[in-house]
């Protein structure tokens, strides 16, 4: 997959004033477009995993700074322990819907309530053809979209049903806190494991 290619298209999203472009500054393992291992696995299914959004501008600097640092955020380390391990075998892209990262504030909570309804609109649209790039770069087998915020952009207002790959939607990774927590991540895992025999 040639991500320089793809990243080229990072200029092309209308980022609001509350966003700014990052184009894998992190040199260990985390989300596309922040950490620049964001690829996982030689095998066969291709599978994407879709978060949300990158989180702050303050975290991705502080990872930036140091060499070969991965991520460590809660997303990340459950993403990491969870859906790397159980799909081992698989071909894996860790992406996000909604590029940039965030300026100021923190990383929790809806990015469209920070802006404007015509920011939004610009924004989104942008991030949605940007999608659309990522999976014609990566040809995923699936795309396994994480969160309910996703759910709702991306299978109402902008359907991702109408690029033909198949979908599954999961919980949030962050929301695998403790044994009883995983077992929704386990079960999606499962799922993707019994449905491309791996």
């Amino acid at each position: 997959m040639d991500i320089d290619n793809l990243s080229a298209g990072l200029r092309r999203i209308s980022y609001p004033p509350q966003l700014q472009m990052v184009d894998r500054g992190i040199r260990g393992e985390g989300f596309y477009p922040g950490a620049a291992q964001c690829l996982f696995g030689d095998g066969s299914p291709r599978i994407m995993l879709l978060g949300r959004d990158f989180g702050t501008l303050a975290y991705y600097e502080k990872l930036a700074a140091l060499a070969g640092r991965s991520e460590y955020a809660l997303t990340w380390r459950h993403t990491r322990s969870i859906y790397l391990t159980e799909l081992a075998k698989a071909s894996l892209f860790c992406t996000n819907y909604l590029m940039g990262v965030r300026v100021d504030g923190s990383a929790k909570g809806d990015l469209s309530a920070r802006m404007t309804n015509e920011e939004w609109k610009a924004f989104e649209e942008s991030c949605w053809v940007f999608l659309q790039r990522q999976i014609q770069t990566f040809e995923p087998d699936l795309i396994l979209v994480f969160g309910s915020d996703n759910r709702r952009d991306l299978d109402q207002s902008l359907p991702l049903r109408q690029i033909g790959t198949p979908m599954e939607f999961g919980p949030h990774p962050h929301s695998a806190i403790g044994s009883k927590n995983q077992e929704p991540h386990l079960e999606v895992c499962r799922r993707i494991r019994t449905r491309f025999s791996l």
